[in-house]
């Protein structure tokens, strides 16, 4: 498992080095935002962007194993199918922790300046963080059985049908949370709902539980594709 690591670092190590600088780049902002007085959700937005941008950056990591040769080759390797495609889901996932860390990290710091008005961040970060990885769960078997580009495609999708649910929600559902009160206030209402409040807390661990469902059929899909080939 170290090796194929550090096969995926060095297969990576470009787009690591892009998600680092607009990290630093959303984290610097965020600051300013709060320094300015700002309403947090620009901070929010910031953060959600940051998630997002990191799911779009995974043809690096997947694309050059999409040749027959290669998948061959890995499926005789002593680590098999199981030990290359679980190193990929490790992988993603330390990406999304390492942005939940530095999101929260940025947090922490404009929490300590001003207090209760940035509360609800760090409750969203987890959620964001969580809907990131039922998203990669989602999608990652795509990537693996049809390759990137379909894979992204289907991840692009994924997000869109999202946006359209939200926006049905705005047009049809119960919005007077954010109609009657800031948007930071209305947030904080709306995560105090028990239906919410239920989902948030039950959120990491059904992200985490389909993420591992995923990695167990992406490794089956990568067997077919190789014995396909």
């Amino acid at each position: 498992m170290a090796g194929l690591m550090y096969k995926n670092f060095l297969l990576y190590r470009i787009e690591l080095i892009v998600i680092a600088v607009v990290q630093l780049f959303v984290s610097a902002t965020a600051l300013l935002i709060s320094l300015t007085g700002s309403d947090p959700v620009g901070a929010l937005l910031l953060y959600g962007c940051m998630f997002l941008l990191t799911g779009f950056f995974e043809s690096g990591l997947f694309a050059p194993d999409e040749k027959q040769s290669a998948r061959s080759f890995l499926i005789c390797a002593p680590t098999g199918a199981a030990g290359h495609i679980r190193s990929k889901y490790f992988f993603v996932l330390l990406i999304n922790l390492g942005v939940l860390l530095c999101c929260f990290l940025t947090h922490s710091v404009i929490f300590g300046r001003y207090g209760e008005e940035y509360a609800m961040t760090g409750k969203v970060l987890v959620l964001l963080c969580s809907f990131s990885l039922i998203n990669e769960a989602l999608t990652l078997p795509f990537i693996v059985y049809f390759g990137t580009n379909y894979g992204l495609n289907a991840k692009g999708s994924a997000i869109g049908v999202l946006l359209l649910l939200a926006l049905l929600y705005g047009l049809f559902g119960d919005i007077s949370y954010f109609l009657s009160n800031d948007f930071m206030t209305a947030l904080e209402k709306l995560l105090a709902d028990e239906n919410i409040r239920l989902l948030r807390l039950l959120a990491p661990w059904v992200a985490l539980l389909l993420y591992w469902l995923s990695c167990k059929l992406s490794v089956v899909l990568f067997r077919r594709t190789a014995e396909e080939g």
